[in-house]
């Protein structure tokens, strides 16, 4: 009988111990996941900074002259825009 009572306290032994090593694994890998989305904030504040300190700004003057139709051709299509015959003459809409 003390055969079986040996046998059964070294099973629930070692279902503790995997017990408790597997708690300790679950731990371990939530803090690695904790650390790695930490230095992933950390990463993203760091660039928006930078980011933000080194703002470049657009040449809107030189958007607008360079877009403005002034008798010639007109930037992407190279038509002619003329005031009131916008889509008039294209395949659209037909």
């Amino acid at each position: 009988m003390s055969g079986y009572v040996t046998a059964a306290v070294a099973i629930a032994s070692t279902a503790t111990q995997a017990y408790s090593n597997k708690r300790a694994g679950d731990r371990s890998d939530a803090q690695g996941r904790r650390q790695s989305e930490a230095a992933e904030k950390a990463r993203l504040q760091q660039e928006q900074d930078f980011n933000r300190a080194n703002q470049k700004t657009a040449d809107i003057s030189g958007l607008l002259q360079s877009n403005t139709p002034s008798g010639g051709g007109a930037g992407l299509t190279g038509g002619t825009y003329m005031p009131g015959d916008l889509g008039g003459g294209g395949m659209l809409g037909r």
